[in-house]
């Protein structure tokens, strides 16, 4: 096994649990969503992270749930694939790369595609909270796993956002 593939398949494993960047106090969760959920900021985002996954945002929380999904779809995978395309595939002519690349583009619509037709309609309707929350981690997990790949690379690229 080359060194380049057991990189990635360390970096697929760490990848998959979230990196929260500040501590907070579960019993006194942040006011407004859209002051701590905030992609452009990375603290905040990593904060937003914690909350989410660590069940501080009480069940039928729908308004959270509904603005990390859309950040999540608009900012993470939309940016994430209009950089794979425009950017990395360009400049990286390694077939090898350029395979994980396609394969990190089409796991990037996958999640788009998940968050846009099974998430957005339960969050909506109201329907099961914990059943929309386990498809936004689920989501949440496949853009870890493709971040930590893309941005494995050794010739300095910091493939995605």
């Amino acid at each position: 096994m080359s060194y380049f593939l057991l990189q990635i398949i360390i970096l697929l494993t760490i990848s998959t649990f979230p990196h929260p960047t500040k501590q907070y106090d579960p019993k006194n969760p942040p006011k407004p969503v859209k002051d701590v959920c905030n992609r452009i900021d990375d603290d905040k985002y990593g904060y937003c992270i914690a909350v989410f996954n660590t069940g501080s945002v009480e069940n039928g929380d729908m308004r959270f749930l509904a603005y990390y999904a859309r950040d999540l779809r608009e900012n993470n995978a939309t940016n994430a694939m209009q950089r794979i395309n425009s950017d990395l595939m360009p400049r990286i002519p390694d077939p090898y790369v350029q395979q994980v690349l396609w394969v990190c583009k089409d796991a990037f619509e996958k999640v788009k595609e998940e968050l846009v037709n099974r998430v957005n309609p339960m969050i909506t309707s109201g329907s099961d909270f914990q059943e929309a929350k386990a498809w936004v981690n689920y989501c949440v997990g496949l853009m870890y796993s493709c971040r930590a790949v893309c941005m494995g690379y050794r010739d300095g690229v910091n493939a995605l956002p």
